[in-house]
């Protein structure tokens, strides 16, 4: 078998029985049916999610259920954990994509973002057990489960919050348990009014409705079970985003639903007996076999495709920067990144939504920008790429002219790869096209089949908070609007990252693998460094180290998506640009990649403004 041919194999092994592990894992080895559902609330409005039934619920002997809400700018799969050791556990599990999160609209004048609705459609199943209804949310979930909690304490039977605080006035004798999942180490520091998270035993707005004066001893029971109004603190030493994939906070909510309203199987299953992080594993291998797969049909097509086979050509000439000025430029490149990141995000995510930084979910004030581009955290991330590529094209630029001179390191369009011909500086649209023709090809042949993995065994490809979703329609044409700005970018990186690749070596293998290390170092040590620096201040002060609110701590979050997301970059960006001599389809593959995700991942925060009259 030839490389691509073991690749590909590989790669749709991986996918596959990725698959399957992941669908085990959630169903149980059969015995949880897992569905997605489509709720339909207010004037038609849909919210979407994944119900979790276990075996043997039914009309005649209901089950206790759950309503999972998950965080801001994350989907109902970010749940996952917390929806297969409860299901697993006898409990009836609804996921939900609240509103203007996934395949969910946003729902127009909910200030809950359609939780209440949601609780009420569990609550209407003819297996649930009316009198053990719970919710559980992290983060801006757990803000608008409180919300619902409030409008429906006649059926709430728990509240647990996981590092969130309570949008409504609590007291002592609010007729449901509530359950406080308090990170010390949160970004946020959501716990009432102290500054750290770790002083949230002291916060007095918490301390009002657990009914006590002193401060709150973590893990000690306030109030009765008997009559619904427990109250326990868990204080987990960990960060915001840990509490949604680490065992502990899983085994705090498990141990609570337990005293609160447990059910046949939930004193069967240790807390801390979890098998969650196997589907963790399975989605895993989906998303690594995905990334796989554009490696190994990438050479497919263009070897073995003749339409595609003019794009394989060979480059006849480098003009790569040497010596000292190229030690400086990879430094200085990779610093950008990191100290652009604050200040175009927040330029590129507040200047064209008006309304946004006032909280989430609000109507904003219709433009032709919000139209066209209606997901803030999108553009922000965008704007922010192509604001440090104009910065790099900058440095490019006065290099080249100040080596026009030098005739061993004077660069031109085939030097750039930006020409379309090896031979001499061209540019021929048509082969740009067919490049684009290529990316397509190459990154449509996983995402059909994750279409058929989805829909067969209800699973995407994801690691923890990194997860690609099949489109819908909507998010297709968001998809198309984002593309184009962002295939700019990587275009012009891709030519920045050609001008630090390494010619030192007398081994092309040599040269090669140190190409690969360097457009990493470039793209993501960085960003790397911004993160430790986050999280250090973080661990020792209690505090991030840029509290921009919410802006500074959800960038230190994000870094966990964008290395890994930037890595994968690199290395499509170096493999092409050796396949094909030019920077065109590495930069479309890593544009379409890196939008899909996206688009699916963050939420839409524009929404028309009624039309009055």
């Amino acid at each position: 078998m030839k490389k691509y041919q073991v690749v590909i194999t590989i790669s749709l092994i991986l996918m596959v029985f990725g698959s399957v592990l992941a669908h085990a894992i959630q169903t149980g080895g059969g015995k949880i049916k897992v569905n997605e559902v489509k709720i339909a609330i207010n004037n038609g409005e849909i919210v979407t999610g994944v119900l979790y039934t276990p075996e043997g619920a039914s009309a005649a002997t209901p089950a206790p259920a759950v309503l999972a809400l998950h965080g801001s700018y994350n989907t109902a799969g970010h749940q996952s954990p917390y929806a297969i050791e409860l299901s697993r556990r006898g409990y009836i599990v609804l996921a939900v994509n609240y509103g203007a999160h996934a395949y969910t609209e946003f729902i127009s004048g909910a200030v809950d973002a359609g939780a209440t609705a949601c609780f009420d459609y569990l609550a209407g199943l003819p297996m649930v057990d009316k009198t053990k209804i719970a919710i559980e949310g992290h983060s801006y979930g757990g803000i608008i489960g409180s919300i619902a909690a409030i409008q429906r304490m006649d059926l709430v039977n728990s509240l647990v919050m996981v590092a969130a605080y309570t949008a409504v006035p609590l007291s002592p004798e609010v007729p449901y348990n509530i359950a406080l999942i308090a990170d010390q180490y949160d970004e946020f520091a959501l716990y009432g009014e102290v500054a750290k998270s770790m002083d949230a035993p002291k916060s007095e707005s918490i301390k009002s409705y657990f009914g006590t004066t002193d401060d709150i001893v973590p893990e000690k029971l306030y109030g009765s079970f008997g009559n619904e109004t427990a109250r326990i603190m868990y204080t987990p030493k960990m960060n915001h985003v840990a509490l949604v994939f680490t065992a502990e906070p899983i085994a705090n909510t498990i141990d609570f639903l337990n005293q609160a309203m447990p059910s046949e199987k939930s004193n069967s299953i240790d807390p801390f007996n979890q098998v969650w992080k196997w589907h963790e594993i399975g989605t895993l291998m989906g998303l690594l076999g995905m990334v796989l797969s554009i490696f190994g049909f990438g050479a497919y097509f263009i070897h073995k495709k003749e339409f595609f086979g003019e794009l394989r050509q060979e480059a006849t000439r480098g003009a790569g920067i040497k010596g000292i000025p190229w030690v400086a430029a990879i430094i200085i490149f990779a610093a950008i990144i990191p100290l652009t990141y604050q200040h175009f995000f927040r330029w590129f995510g507040e200047t064209f939504y008006d309304g946004v930084t006032e909280g989430l979910f609000v109507e904003t004030k219709a433009t032709w920008f919000t139209k066209l581009w209606p997901q803030q955290y999108t553009t922000a991330i965008i704007g922010w790429t192509l604001g440090f590529t104009a910065i790099m094209v900058i440095i490019f630029v006065i290099y080249h002219f100040a080596t026009l001179k030098n005739p061993e390191q004077k660069g031109d369009m085939v030097a750039y790869g930006l020409s379309t011909n090896v031979e001499k500086p061209e540019l021929k649209w048509f082969r740009i096209g067919k490049a684009f023709l290529l990316a397509a090809a190459i990154v449509g042949v996983p995402y059909i089949l994750l279409l058929v993995l989805n829909k067969i065994f209800v699973v995407d490809f994801r690691f923890l908070v990194i997860p690609f979703m099949p489109m819908d329609f909507k998010h297709f044409g968001m998809f198309l609007l984002y593309l184009i700005p962002l295939a700019i970018g990587y275009i012009a990186i891709s030519a920045v990252l050609l001008r630090v690749r390494v010619n030192k070596f007398s081994s092309d293998k040599a040269n090669t693998i140190a190409t690969y290390a360097v457009n990493w170092f470039v793209l993501c040590s960085g960003l790397i460094v911004y993160v430790i620096l986050q999280y250090t201040h973080l661990s020792s002060t209690g505090i991030t180290r840029w509290v921009s609110y919410p802006i500074g701590p959800m960038l230190g979050i994000m870094c966990f998506q964008l290395i890994p997301l930037f890595t994968v970059v690199s290395f499509i960006s170096t493999y092409f640009q050796r396949k094909t001599a030019n920077v065109y389809t590495g930069a479309f593959i890593n544009a379409m990649l890196i939008t899909w995700y996206m688009v699916m991942m963050n939420p839409v925060l524009y929404c028309p403004m009624p039309t009055v009259g």
